[in-house]
């Protein structure tokens, strides 16, 4: 399981500390809301489908003849497809969030087995990487100024609603 502290983001914290009090659930939730995303952008955005072979990346194709052996099975079997995309969506669908304090915090994570492999700030594998996945961290930091925007529009719209 990989997971982020919303609260732990310095540029987050000060955008925070701008807002009245009574807005802050609002924005939370919007922010939160807006680095999950969506099939165009945040976390659940996939990136293209593009094929690199294990050799690339890791410098040989099998670590050991077993698993040769498994593989060559699953491809025999059509389990496995080499060179087509077999996307499940499990870690689209794998992330959500947790509210924290009462609704003045939130953590992002996805349990799904592979994510950390995927998109892991510390534990990406190579293969990953090479196709073109970012790291979790990589996609916060480029969403944070949208998510700011949407908060910010969200919390005009309700200071409106309740002048």
């Amino acid at each position: 399981m990989i997971k982020v502290s919303v609260r732990g983001i310095e540029k987050l914290q000060a955008f925070f500390k701008k807002i009245p009090v009574e807005t802050r659930k609002i924005a939370v939730e919007e922010v939160t809301e807006y680095l999950l995303g969506d099939d165009r952008h945040g976390l659940r955005h996939y990136v293209g489908y593009k094929y690199v072979s294990r050799k690339s990346a890791y410098g040989r194709s099998f670590v050991s003849d077993k698993q040769r052996k498994y593989v060559m099975a699953k491809i025999r079997s059509g389990e496995i497809t080499p060179g087509r995309e077999n996307r499940s969506g499990a870690l689209k669908r794998g992330w959500t969030y947790k509210k924290q304090g009462g609704g003045f915090g939130a953590t992002i994570y996805n349990k799904t087995d592979h994510a950390q492999w995927v998109m892991g700030d510390d534990s990406q594998a190579r293969q990953p990487r090479k196709v073109g996945w970012r790291r979790m961290q990589e996609v916060i930091d480029t969403n944070i100024k949208g998510a700011m925007q949407t908060a910010e529009r969200k919390i005009s719209a309700w200071l409106k609603r309740n002048d």
